[in-house]
């Protein structure tokens, strides 16, 4: 009983509402690109970047650093886990995303984005990234340097 009720949610899944398959298409290269800087819009060189697959389980699939304009790209980004967009009839990955640096942090306060990138050949989506100095990275590195005292 448990098997066919697997096999249903597959093919429901895979059809959507109109009952037409949506074809999946492995040759797309669509890019994910973006710029991190910090709020007077300086660029913050060798922030990484990384991308994760997975819907309730998330796991690292690739990861770049910011170059010395703060930019960073994945061409092709063939990344995360396809999700349908019945509206469009095509396929979509779903990526979550981190920023991090030893100096700095998102000045929204985020830790993690969830962006869709279209199963699209060639298609751009831009993600910038804000950064603000990480007072605690600062606290803890002027306290290593006077030798732990205060």
């Amino acid at each position: 009983m448990k098997a066919k009720a697997f096999c249903v949610l597959v093919v429901v899944c895979v059809l959507g509402c109109n009952d037409k398959p949506v074809p999946v298409n492995p040759s797309a290269a669509p890019i994910l690109k973006g710029c991190v800087t910090d709020a007077n819009g300086n660029p913050v060189l060798e922030a990484e970047i990384t991308l994760y697959g997975g819907l309730a389980t998330r796991w690292k699939v690739a990861s770049s650093q910011t170059d010395a304009k703060g930019q960073y790209v994945f061409d092709p980004c063939r990344h995360g886990s396809l999700i349908l967009d019945e509206a469009n009839q095509r396929w979509d990955y779903f990526i979550g995303m981190t920023v991090s640096h030893s100096g700095f942090k998102s000045d929204d306060g985020k830790s993690w984005w969830d962006v869709r990138v279209p199963q699209i050949d060639r298609y751009v989506i831009k993600k910038d990234f804000i950064m603000v100095p990480d007072k605690k990275e600062h606290e803890s590195s002027n306290k290593s340097d006077a030798g732990g005292l205060s």
